[in-house]
């Protein structure tokens, strides 16, 4: 069941059977903690480049959002971690 609902609540809304691989894994676990209505968004917004450019960029401003939570200071490090 658990499967089922991340595919369709999260893996599917952010179209990540089209995304290239490490990409897809990025934003699906960015639509899981955050919501796919931020992380898909986040996707759309930053252009074109090669798959790795992609994802620094991807990861650097997910990492700028978190530490931008005032929660930060308590869970920061385990969420910069996981970034």
């Amino acid at each position: 069941m658990a499967k089922a609902i991340y595919k369709k609540r999260y893996w599917d809304v952010v179209n990540g059977d089209s995304l290239p691989a490490v990409l897809d894994l990025c934003v699906f676990d960015y639509a899981v903690n955050s919501g796919p209505g931020r992380a898909k968004p986040l996707l759309q917004s930053l252009g074109s480049g090669s798959t790795q450019e992609l994802i620094n960029r991807y990861c650097d401003a997910r990492l700028a959002f978190l530490k931008r939570l005032k929660t930060w200071p308590t869970f920061g490090t385990g969420w910069g971690r996981r970034v």
